[in-house]
């Protein structure tokens, strides 16, 4: 049997529409109480049921998620510069290894050179 008009079971907030004219929805418990009295939860009754059992509104899901999106998109920047970085070190290092390589070859070319001179003279 359907109460009329549905009342929250908690609450007691009945289904009488809002500034805008919008009914609240609620949920009907499929279940008897008293002499065949049905029992709804309205909207916000149930939110604060959800909330104790760690349900988390959708309006939150999406901050988070708009969040987690940016951090995501801050992460990939960083990594980008990172390695952007490491590509020019690397460049460095190899052009520093090459200028040692070289003043050691130019070094063991004027020993060699002097060595050939003064053995001559």
């Amino acid at each position: 049997m359907t109460q009329s008009p549905p009342r929250c079971l908690t609450c007691g907030r009945g289904n009488t529409p809002d500034v805008h004219d919008h009914v609240p929805p609620a949920l009907d418990l499929e279940r008897d109480v008293g002499w065949g009295d049905s029992t709804y939860l309205c909207k916000e009754c149930c939110e604060k049921i959800g909330l104790l059992w760690g349900w988390m509104p959708p309006e939150t899901v999406r901050e988070m998620e708009d969040q987690l999106n940016d951090q995501a998109m801050q992460l990939h920047e960083l990594h980008s510069e990172m390695e952007e970085k490491e590509r020019r070190m690397n460049k460095i290092l190899a052009g520093r290894e090459a200028l040692r390589q070289e003043r050691e070859a130019r070094k063991i070319r004027t020993r060699s050179a002097r060595s050939t001179t003064s053995g001559a003279s």
